[in-house]
């Protein structure tokens, strides 16, 4: 290792005698990177979730080639005292009408164009069930009211049993990459300003395109509004502990500075940006400062306190923290690589960028910071630079060793098994605040129709015209109506409402022929007929296969997590097939649904990866087997720790939970090795364990109560968005990070003092 000190020395030295070079070196990197910037392009679709050659995006792709887009822009329309009266009737019919004329959308369905079947005398009519040539007087609406809420394939599914709301849905056309949400959903907006003024009515946005619209416009608004919040603060607490301008400017340049240029390598690589991706500014912040504080620190040391020069005392700043910030550097990265594991691609992608730009922000640490820390004049003074509390914090670790290395084992280990035990849910919608337009627009879904989330199911006769079946369809049938057993499935909708209500009106209304016809004849005339009567652009192609062979099944429950989802969908399919017919879940709910056992996956393969390989690098570098697992303590207690208090707290795991364990296993490994370098570095001087251990708490720990404090305070601050996987990743991180320090300033001296060596021994460190 006497080589690589030698290298510190020669790298530190270089750095501060060409202030000049290493400012241009870092100007031209900047430079050159940050030119990707202008290629980023955002995906925030639910195909942006998986690898291209995830089976489930294949299957997706399959289905909308099949059936079209499940893409769609809804419109809800509440009224108190009931929608039908002229007025609101009036402002449906021409929503919809203007629908249509959005660039993108396809297919208009609403309660003023459904297509209603009804007979007269002999004669069947399919007509729109309030189109522009009804009479809208008082006599009519009530009787169209009476019909709409007594209509088996209206209720719950176009308009509410009560009659005070309705949806105004419009299909988006296939796209093979991102659909142009945002576009559809500004226009549709400024197409609604023109209605918002309608008397008692209130207007909601919904549906696929408006949810990833939501989950982009919440990461901007948190990026926009939280983040400025965050440096303020930040700078006000560097303020408070350094009184130097250079000392709040140079560690969030170097940040801003890494983060661009992270963000130039993410176009470069041809990453689209997320609402995961979101995150890593937060990171890049913690990882930046992190290292900045440790050097300005120290070099505040060395300039205040051992009296040296501006020159000697950044030499010596640069040159002490060498091996830890580099080492750290190399951990941190590791423990972001690993989630490269995953097949979920936003984690993936935060991985790799989180990796490169953990690198970048040493770069910057060095070869900026370090170029220009002789700029940064402290005022030199008398004081003590002891903090008095670590001699308590020493003495407690000290007095109650013995009690605190017999208690952390066993919270740990009761922590991971509660941990275990935390509930799983990737549903988009619990992604928002309940104040946030999107969760009130489902809120309202569940309080009319009785449940907001919708899957789909695909019945395949795996035949041509097998649709036509009657044996096939009485299957089918047999299916759905076990399913709506089921107290939690508000509706099922699909061609066999169509089937069942022809073959009623055929039979002049008997209520005794809503059902499914005896032969296969019957079967095709009624679909034929019923064809004949739809006007253009409401045929049956979203619902039925062009060779007849399946049909698509739309199922709304009250089901709000994915966990129970995936139990409910799994019963379905095991009935399916105890029945003797073919389904399969499709659509976009499989992709959010099945994401569940990649959370986990993703969780224990990232922390089984870069676990090992931190102690292994902590075991190389230091030569030293008992401290290199001693060092594994502070790491491994406060995740699982705060596993076990997500657990109690009733948080569910999901995929921005996931990154926690990630982000703080990264800043907590830095903590670690700047404790133990510091602690070695003392041995080396020729202190004694006791003794080292006592002033690495000054010194060292200091350094970790200050950024420990800053970054608990900045993540804390993003439970002000209104992304509520953001909001969770602050509080975890706070939490996480708060009890890291507690470990490196508690439980790992305890440790270290029940070593022998600690107590009685002077070591010759072998760095």
């Amino acid at each position: 290792m006497k080589r690589v000190h030698s290298l510190a020395e020669r790298v530190s030295k270089y750095i501060v005698d060409h202030t000049k070079t290493c400012l241009l070196i870092s100007f031209l990197f900047f430079i050159a990177i940050s030119s990707g910037l202008p290629k980023i392009h955002a995906n925030y679709s639910v195909k942006g979730w998986l690898m291209e050659h995830d089976q489930r995006l294949i299957d997706l792709k399959e289905h909308e080639g099949i059936f079209g887009s499940s893409d769609t822009i809804d419109i809800m329309v509440y009224k108190e005292d009931g929608l039908f009266d002229e007025n609101t009737i009036k402002t449906i019919q021409d929503i919809t009408s203007d629908l249509w004329q959005i660039k993108h959308i396809v297919r208009v369905e609403s309660l003023t164009n459904h297509n209603s079947i009804e007979s007269e005398d002999d004669d069947i009519f399919i007509t729109p069930f309030l189109d522009e040539e009804v009479e809208l007087t008082p006599e009519n609406l009530n009787l169209k009211k009476e019909h709409a809420t007594n209509d088996r394939m209206l209720v719950n599914s176009i308009i509410s049993k009560s009659g005070r709301f309705t949806y105004i849905r419009a299909f988006l056309d296939t796209f093979e990459g991102t659909p142009p949400y945002d576009q559809v959903v500004v226009d549709t907006e400024a197409l609604l300003e023109k209605y918002n003024k309608t008397e008692g009515v209130k207007f909601y946005l919904g549906g696929i395109s408006f949810i990833n619209e939501s989950l982009q416009r919440a990461s901007d608004r948190d990026m926009m509004v939280v983040f400025p919040i965050v440096v303020g603060v930040l700078s006000l607490i560097l303020f408070l502990f350094f009184r130097n301008l250079l000392g709040i400017v140079l560690p969030f340049s170097l940040v801003g500075l890494a983060i661009i240029t992270t963000f130039g390598i993410e176009g470069h690589l041809g990453i689209e940006l997320s609402s995961i991706i979101a995150a890593l500014p937060a990171i890049l912040i913690a990882i930046g400062l992190a290292d900045s504080i440790h050097i300005l620190i120290t070099y505040r040391h060395f300039y205040i306190f051992d009296r040296m020069n501006e020159h000697d005392a950044a030499v010596a700043a640069l040159k002490k923290n060498f091996i830890p910030t580099l080492l750290t550097t190399l951990t941190t990265a590791i423990g972001f690589f690993s989630l490269t594991s995953t097949d979920i691609k936003p984690i993936y992608n935060l991985g790799i960028l989180s990796g490169i730009g953990t690198c970048i922000a040493w770069f910057y640490t060095y070869f900026f910071l370090g170029a220009l820390l002789t700029k940064v004049h402290f005022k030199v003074g008398d004081r003590d630079d002891k903090f008095h509390a670590f001699d308590g914090i020493f003495m407690f670790a000290e007095k109650h060793k013995v009690v605190i290395n017999i208690l952390t084992p066993i919270i740990t280990i009761a922590s991971i098994y509660f941990g275990m035990q935390n509930y799983i849910n990737a549903d988009p919608i619990e992604y928002f605040d309940e104040h946030t337009p999107v969760k009130q627009a489902f809120n309202m879904v569940r309080k009319e129709f009785g449940g907001s989330r919708m899957i789909e199911l695909v019945f395949d006769s795996e035949k041509a015209e097998g649709v036509k079946d009657p044996a096939f369809l009485k299957k089918s049938e047999e299916l759905v109506q076990w399913m709506l057993k089921d107290e939690k499935i508000i509706r099922v909708s699909s061609i066999l409402d169509i089937v069942k209500q022809m073959n009623k009106t055929l039979h002049g209304d008997n209520e005794e022929f809503y059902a499914i016809p005896d032969t296969r004849r019957a079967v095709a005339d009624q679909l034929f007929l019923y064809t004949l009567g739809l006007p253009q652009g409401l045929d049956l192609k979203n619902q039925l296969s062009l060779d007849n062979r399946r049909f698509r099944v739309l199922v709304m429950w009250d089901v709000n997590d994915s966990t129970a989802a995936i139990a409910k969908t799994d019963k379905i399919l095991k009935k399916a097939d105890e029945i003797g017919i073919t389904i399969y879940e499709a659509g976009q709910s499989p992709i959010y649904n099945r994401v569940n056992d990649l959370v986990v996956n993703t969780l224990l393969t990232s922390m089984s990866i870069s676990l090992p390989i931190i102690f292994l690098i902590i075991l190389f570098v230091f030569k030293d087997l008992k401290l290199a697992m001693l060092s594994l303590i502070p790491n491994v207690f406060p995740l699982s720790v705060a596993a076990g208090i997500m657990y109690f707290a009733g948080d569910e795991l999901n995929i921005g939970n996931v990154i926690v364990f990630a982000v703080c296993l990264g800043i907590a490994v830095d903590d670690t090795i700047h404790f133990i370098s510091n602690y070695k570095l003392k041995m080396l001087q020729g202190m004694n364990g006791h003794d080292a251990l006592a002033s690495t708490m000054h010194q060292t720990g200091k350094a970790l109560a200050l950024t420990t404090t800053m970054l608990t305070i900045a993540f804390g601050l993003f439970y002000l968005g209104d992304f509520v996987p953001n909001q969770k990743f602050g509080v975890y991180c706070s939490v996480i990070l708060t009890l890291a320090l507690l470990a490196d300033l508690v439980i790992l001296p305890a440790a270290l003092l029940s070593l022998k060596s600690s107590k009685v021994e002077t070591e010759t460190a072998k760095v």
